[in-house]
């Protein structure tokens, strides 16, 4: 997917132009891919309050990939694990997940194998910067 956007956009970010396209923008409610985006334009992006008139809401409004007419792959997109939502859900005391707009894959056939590959997020580090959940440490003496 990447290949076919880099072939008709350019590798650049289709917002500033500035660093390269490192990211495969989409819109999260349709799936329709919108671009490619440097990592600074992508976590900006949603947070442009404009309608119109602004490169940001101009970029979401008439996304330049819109006439490719592709799809990101469901099988790529990040979801909470339920383990995470039931943690958060103990924590708060609510589910903050409940009403969110999700896209799913369609269920798969009975007897079916998935070709589904985990996400960059699944295998990788926490974006924070911080690793896994510390272990337990046992208060047992030796």
């Amino acid at each position: 997917m990447r290949a076919v956007l880099v072939d008709a956009l350019g590798p650049d970010c289709q917002l500033c132009g500035l660093y390269p396209g490192a990211v495969i923008d989409h819109d999260h409610e349709s799936g329709l891919v919108r671009g490619l985006l440097c990592g600074l334009c992508n976590r900006v992006l949603e947070e442009c309050p404009h309608l119109a008139d602004c490169p940001r809401a101009d970029y979401q409004n008439a996304p330049p990939a819109a006439g490719l007419g592709l799809i990101y792959p469901i099988s790529d997109e990040w979801r909470t694990r339920d383990s995470t939502r039931q943690r958060k859900i103990a924590l708060l005391g609510f589910d903050p997940f409940e009403g969110l707009p999700t896209r799913r894959a369609p269920s798969p056939t009975v007897g079916a194998r998935s070709t589904a590959t985990p996400s960059h997020r699944a295998i990788s580090r926490n974006r924070t910067g911080r690793g896994s959940r510390p272990a337990e440490v046992s208060e047992s003496t030796p």
